[in-house]
């Protein structure tokens, strides 16, 4: 926990997959590092390094998917340090994650780009813009049995998920064309969203960072009245029941 809260930064501040080279400034970026120095010297007294480097994996799978990482350099130096004190194979996959974030983030430009070109600068939900961000992550490296279950995610068979299904059609035809021996499997529930609001009062704005479940809901009051009945809100959400009394309570 002591290197996680080292390692991970305010929202507003932080890295995100279409930001890989968001850092945080050169004096705190100073202090972080001195303080990682320090910390991986008492990994040498420490007799049960397997169960340290478990936990180190999750904490560094829940700071790169949920984008509070202070930064793709710091995480770099601080498995630098933690080498000699993580078996060989457990600091591969660690590796991988991080390398996993870089290559997603390079490949994020490339869609754009390629959006651009083909004349979809933008896809709209009534008079929002969506910007797409994707993880993707290598099978076997992330620790995902942390993560929310699949049954958290709601369905894309649903109408209002058209404009979802439409980008990972898109995403899923430029990655085979680049990457002809992978094949993509999407995780639609360990994914967040940001939305921009106007709710508050003279129209200000307010930016929420959301579940898919608690997306799903939102959207079924865009730009219509503030009350629906549950029928409604079960039919054009794609959630089940159960999934949809969750989102309420959340």
């Amino acid at each position: 926990r002591y290197f996680d809260g080292l390692l991970v930064t305010p929202a507003a501040d932080g890295w995100t997959p279409r930001r890989p080279d968001a850092v945080p400034s050169e004096a705190r970026a100073a202090e972080v590092e001195a303080k990682l120095h320090r910390a991986t010297r008492l990994l040498r007294h420490l007799h049960e390094r397997d169960i340290f480097a478990n936990a180190y994996q999750e904490y560094l799978g829940r700071r790169l998917l949920t984008a509070t990482s202070a930064g793709l350099a710091l995480e770099q130096v601080a498995l630098s340090l933690l080498q000699p004190y993580t078996a060989a194979e457990q600091h591969s996959k660690l590796k991988r994650m991080v390398s996993d974030c870089l290559a997603s983030a390079e490949f994020i430009t490339v869609f754009d780009e390629a959006r651009l070109h083909c004349g979809h600068e933008a896809d709209v939900i009534d008079a929002g813009v969506i910007e797409l961000s994707v993880a993707i992550l290598t099978a076997g490296a992330w620790p995902l049995r942390t993560l929310p279950p699949p049954a958290a995610a709601p369905s894309m068979a649903a109408p209002r998920w058209g404009w979802a299904r439409d980008l990972e059609e898109q995403f899923t035809h430029l990655y085979a064309s680049h990457h002809s021996s992978r094949k993509l499997a999407w995780a639609p529930h360990l994914s967040t969203a940001e939305v921009v609001t106007t709710y508050l009062a003279g129209g200000e704005q307010a930016t929420l960072v959301v579940s898919a479940s608690q997306l799903a809901l939102l959207l079924c009051f865009n730009g219509a009245a503030t009350t629906r009945p549950l029928s409604h809100l079960l039919a054009s959400s794609g959630l089940s029941a159960p999934q949809l009394l969750r989102a309420l309570d959340t």
